[in-house]
């Protein structure tokens, strides 16, 4: 009996081996056929042992079946590395990164993959995002998903709440990315679930790739995030702990959470997040150009410029069946008017305790404000495309009656107009104007810095009444706007701006 349960024991921690070090192999009909096998083991003993005798006198040949035991064992563990073998080969052959050939401080990039269409750039909605623009993650640094140092233990797992989300977008967004945060603070794996937060929103919102009909979605997010995918009922896989810490979190408490991660650290597990699902996204543009999801992200941005952006001599467009005729410059400024239903100037207030921010420029959205960041780039004759929340438009209205700037004015036609139509066009303009208190802005900010696309303004003050740094003209008009605060400030923790203000932003 105790040859026989070491001689299962012996073929069930084999089996485990294989099934669990083959977890990340791209082809999926193997790696299950593995887990069948590990399942067989637990549920029926060694098929060559399980008749042994059990009577002294019979004990004699308890040897020869010993040997035979082992014989079998061998012959199984052929199999198994010969199977595995032939993994490997698929899985070099369709550039699958195994979790053996993975030295400790690699790291997995879709750049290394199928995902990128060419190795200088990607294309999102037309228009090129350049590589070798984008910042690079640190080489002596030991990173797992972009996060330094995490460590992902198998016996605490974080699952994200997948009901009762916390705000709109860009606090879902905000929320997301302070899981990882949250996750790597207590060494934990983390998990979410395959419907609600945050998988419909906000990556089925504002990504592509990532719907429920690619059948590569949970190895995409595993392999690339480090998430596991789990269904309804908390089904864990098969490695992790039977007897795992499981605690889920609200999305609310994901928010506010303060990370014992340095700024830095943030700032670049959120560029690797952000390069790699933009990447996935790029990738989905290429296989289905025509896709609805495709047409509701771009069909702003086509809209004023084609969709295949030929620039200003092409001013008349045809967007979902209407004619658009503007008077559109090849380079565009996007400004972002949000009014948080009225509470917007309280918002502002703790942003300009905490940063110095204006407390009413960003809301308000004076023309001078507009031209001070346009003007020392060049930008000041170029287009300015609008995108607001439709709360307030009384500052749109200025903008637009202004004779330096009114003419320049635009705002996305209201057919194609959406919220991740809007957030897109943000996010691949020149430049950038957007509001400290709104996560929406600070989202757009975020992903241009990580895509490597500069001239992002949140945070300005106004000029005090005796610096030297003033221009005559500017002094003489009492205006003049400073823009302090580099990309580091995107990245620090989102100060508390009231219950209401926080869960309407978006």
């Amino acid at each position: 009996q105790k040859l026989r349960k070491f001689c299962h024991q012996y073929h069930l921690a084999m089996y485990q081996q294989y099934a669990t070090t083959h977890d990340s192999c791209r082809d999926e009909g193997l790696r299950i056929s593995f887990l069948k096998m590990s399942n067989a083991a637990v549920n029926q003993p060694n098929r060559n042992a399980a008749a042994w005798p059990r009577s002294k006198f019979l004990m004699l040949i308890a040897i020869p079946l010993l040997a035979y035991c082992g014989a079998s064992l061998a012959f199984d563990v052929f199999e198994l590395k010969s199977a595995w073998q032939d993994c490997n080969d698929f899985s070099g052959s369709h550039g699958c990164v195994t979790k053996q050939q993975l030295p400790p401080t690699e790291i997995r990039t879709v750049q290394d993959r199928h995902y990128a269409e060419s190795d200088e750039y990607f294309t999102l909605c037309s228009r090129k995002i350049l590589r070798k623009n984008m910042p690079k993650l640190p080489e002596n640094v030991t990173l797992n998903f972009g996060a330094p140092d995490w460590n992902r233990n198998k016996s605490h797992v974080i699952v994200a709440r997948h009901k009762r989300i916390y705000g709109q977008t860009g606090n879902h967004l905000r929320a997301f990315f302070k899981s990882f945060d949250m996750a790597r603070d207590a060494g934990a794996t983390l998990a979410i679930h395959d419907e609600g937060f945050p998988i419909d929103s906000p990556l089925n919102e504002v990504f592509l790739g990532l719907h429920g009909n690619n059948p590569h979605r949970n190895r995409l997010l595993e392999e690339n995030f480090g998430l596991l995918v789990i269904g309804p009922r908390d089904e864990m896989p098969s490695y992790v702990s039977k007897n795992a810490s499981i605690e889920v979190v609200k999305s609310s408490s994901m928010f506010w959470y303060k990370s014992e991660l340095s700024l830095h650290g943030r700032k670049q597990h959120r560029q690797y997040l952000l390069q790699h699902l933009y990447q996935i996204t790029a990738d989905e543009m290429k296989k289905h150009p025509d896709s609805t999801r495709v047409v509701n992200m771009c069909s702003p941005l086509w809209a004023f410029f084609g969709k295949d952006i030929k620039g200003p001599e092409n001013n008349e467009k045809m967007v979902n069946g209407t004619r658009y005729i503007m008077n559109i410059t090849e380079k565009y400024s996007v400004v972002h008017s949000r009014f948080f239903e009225g509470n917007g100037y309280k918002s502002l207030e703790k942003m300009h305790k905490k940063f110095g921010v204006d407390p009413k420029a960003s809301i308000d959205l004076p023309p001078d404000y507009i031209t001070s960041i346009l003007t020392p780039l060049g930008m000041q004759n170029k287009s300015i495309i609008i995108i607001a929340d439709g709360k307030n438009t009384e500052p749109v209205n200025r903008l637009k009656s202004d004779p330096g700037i009114g003419h320049l004015i635009h705002l996305v036609p209201p057919d194609v107009s959406s919220m991740i139509g809007d957030m897109m066009i943000g996010i691949l303009g020149d430049v950038f104007i957007g509001n400290p208190a709104s996560t929406f802005s600070w989202f757009i900010a975020q992903s241009r810095n990580a895509l490597g696309l500069d001239h992002s303004y949140l945070f300005l003050k106004r000029q005090k009444e005796n610096s030297t740094n003033r221009s005559d003209d500017n002094s003489k008009r009492g205006r003049y706007w400073e823009i302090f605060c580099n990309d580091d400030c995107l990245y620090d923790e989102y100060p508390r701006t009231g219950r209401n203000a926080s869960a309407s932003d978006g």
